[in-house]
């Protein structure tokens, strides 16, 4: 009788992890904060509960509640099924949101979970963001949606084309007060594409997520973002809880494994506003 190899189970036990992960079993609402989620898989589920109950996303909903205005124009590029997307449509009432999210699956429960919530100053784009438009190729994480990646070859299972388009020219209004990225290393190409509104919005603040493993992988580095960004006059803060951001400084060093990562402010006021203490 022939062996299986190991290399078998492990891809069997992989794919039937994947179906238990995409199974409609746990599209079931998850409300938070007054708002209403219906996941599509069971890792965006645990993500849900995850900030239910404050083990995700405190300090960042912590930042984005002491600073946003309700007049505040923003972008949420990576807006995976709509959390944030949602919490910013609620504290800028007066003002809109612009939601990006390349991946079909997850834009169609972002698409549904606006409408569930009776949001109307959300646009919607089913696109990635980068230095051009252009067609681009994405590779969902099979069991963590939230690991989605712009990838240059077809490297596994799932990779899809995709649209993608530059802010530039997908917010056509001038304004802009908020950016928010998250794009598992894809920001360097995302700043590219927003050349004009960090020029005509000197008062933008930019949230976004360092990952020095990440960017590699995605072909720019750490230095490179971070020049990018204090050669538009930014400064960098990284946010410890909410209430507190530190001055940041990169020391690769400090920096040597692959999971490292940080969120950081870019603001061109000394410090981050609205009374956050550097």
């Amino acid at each position: 009788m022939r062996e299986i190899p190991y290399s078998d189970y492990e891809n069997m036990f992989s794919k039937w992890l994947a179906r238990l992960n995409e199974s409609r079993a746990w599209r079931r609402p998850v409300s938070f904060q007054g708002m209403r989620f219906v996941p599509p898989t069971l890792d965006r589920w645990a993500a849900l509960q995850a900030h239910r109950f404050g083990l995700m996303g405190t300090a960042e909903l912590r930042f984005f509640q002491r600073t946003i205005r309700r007049n505040w124009h923003i972008a949420d590029v990576g807006a995976n099924q709509g959390l944030y997307t949602l919490y910013f449509s609620r504290h800028a009432v007066e003002g809109r949101v612009y939601a990006f999210e390349p991946d079909p699956r997850l834009f169609a429960a972002l698409k549904e979970n606006i409408q569930r919530n009776r949001v109307e100053n959300v646009t919607l784009f089913n696109a990635a963001v980068s230095s051009q438009n252009a067609k681009l190729l994405l590779q969902p994480g099979r069991l963590n949606r939230g690991d989605n990646r712009i990838v240059q070859d077809a490297v596994g299972p799932g990779t899809i084309a995709v649209d993608a388009v530059m802010l530039d020219q997908a917010i056509t209004e001038l304004g802009l007060d908020l950016l928010k990225v998250d794009v598992q290393g894809f920001e360097m190409e995302v700043l590219r594409g927003a050349e004009r509104l960090m020029r005509a919005n000197p008062e933008l603040v930019i949230c976004l997520e360092f990952w020095p493993h990440g960017l590699r992988i995605a072909g720019s580095s750490p230095e490179e973002l971070l020049d990018l960004l204090h050669g538009k006059g930014f400064s960098l803060f990284r946010l410890c809880n909410g209430v507190r951001c530190e001055p940041f400084t990169y020391r690769p060093m400090d920096w040597d494994r692959h999971t490292q990562f940080c969120n950081l402010v870019a603001t061109r006021s000394a410090i981050p506003r609205q009374g956050l203490q550097p």
